[in-house]
């Protein structure tokens, strides 16, 4: 191999893949530096074609601890943090406050 061919492939840099970018809600703020999001994603049943509605949640990296329950954020994937945790904040998106977005442990507290 020559030397015009090895500084040809050490110039080449390998491209990452491109990160994923999820929209959720902020349901738990509990932890330190951590925060959970339900993202709720929309898809047709392919024998009865109707729309079904699944959510999953994810523990986020919140770094500033900015997020707060009911807000609507955006997560970008990210490498792994701990155990659970492959996703940190990447920006507020809004702030809901409807009592549609907060869990209903909030609402009952608030009832007594």
């Amino acid at each position: 191999m020559s030397k015009t061919d090895q500084s040809r492939r050490i110039k080449r840099r390998i491209r990452p893949m491109p990160r994923r970018i999820l929209k959720g809600v902020v349901i738990s703020g509990k932890s330190n530096k951590t925060v959970v999001v339900k993202v709720e994603r929309k898809f047709m049943h392919p024998t009865f074609k109707k729309y079904i509605t699944r959510s999953k949640k994810y523990a986020v990296h919140d770094e500033k601890n900015s997020s707060k329950v009911g807000e609507v954020i955006r997560i970008v994937e990210c490498k792994p943090r701990s155990k659970t945790k492959s996703w940190e904040l990447f920006k507020v998106a809004n702030t809901s406050s409807s009592p549609k977005d907060i869990p209903e442990e909030s609402k009952r507290e608030s009832k007594k």
